[in-house]
């Protein structure tokens, strides 16, 4: 059963279209990753899912249930401490699950008390993510979730991802660079490519016992496009 359906025809930004002809669907339970060079307007085609953004041609049907959004930015409220930035989206008929147990599957210690300030950048985008995951969302969707954080840890939590939207049964759209990372938790990629950036490639992912799949996929994807050669970003990560 279809859950999310997307048609972007176009986007612009002033004169200039960004996005063209983008169009796709996920089902319950799928997690869907979308790949593309820096600037291929891939936050804006989450803020289009995610309904904040309606001035584009096109629509969005399937929107519905709870919605766990994680954006670049982790949007926590500075004034409220980490237990309450949790508490703050939580809907009242959910049972408002264990934060510090939350709080350490994203990789995080008692840290429940602390201010934003008091975070690093990982570590807030950490929290956002658990503050997302709490809501048991039917559509889930990451905007770099996992930027700036040690690729063991980075893989780590996309392993807390996957299993948190299977369990759920929830659609997830997430937006990544790293090639290697979707490939091991995606049901299926799609990427964005070309000025106007358009949908050049949708296409179902091998199991991960399959390596000579993945593998063959892996490279064709990284012959097809330059910027997924060498798709982990170059800026300092963060350990903790």
């Amino acid at each position: 059963m279809t859950c999310l359906e997307v048609n972007i025809e176009e986007k612009r930004f002033g004169t200039q279209t960004i996005l063209r002809d983008i169009g796709f669907a996920a089902r319950n339970g799928e997690i869907v990753a979308l790949l593309g060079p820096s600037g291929a307007g891939k936050s804006t085609a989450l803020r289009i899912v995610l309904g904040l953004d309606h001035d584009y041609w096109g629509g969005v049907e399937g929107l519905s249930g709870r919605v766990g959004a994680v954006f670049q930015q982790p949007a926590l409220v500075p004034w409220l401490n980490v237990s309450d930035n949790i508490r703050l989206v939580h809907p009242e008929d959910v049972p408002l699950p264990d934060i510090p147990a939350l709080l350490d599957q994203v990789g995080l210690g008692r840290v429940e008390s602390l201010f934003p300030a008091a975070l690093s950048l990982g570590m807030a985008r950490r929290v956002a993510l658990a503050r997302a995951l709490s809501v048991s969302p039917s559509i889930l969707v990451l905007d770099e979730p996992f930027a700036s954080l040690h690729p063991q840890l980075a893989a780590r939590l996309g392993g807390v991802v996957a299993q948190w939207a299977r369990q759920m049964q929830a659609t997830t759209l997430i937006a990544m660079h790293d090639l290697d990372h979707a490939l091991s938790i995606a049901d299926r990629v799609l990427v964005l490519s070309g000025a106007p950036s358009t949908l050049a490639l949708n296409l179902v992912v091998p199991p991960l016992t399959d390596r000579t799949a993945q593998t063959r996929l892996r490279n064709e994807l990284q012959s097809r496009f330059f910027f997924l050669s060498d798709s982990r970003e170059a800026d300092e990560r963060e350990v903790i």
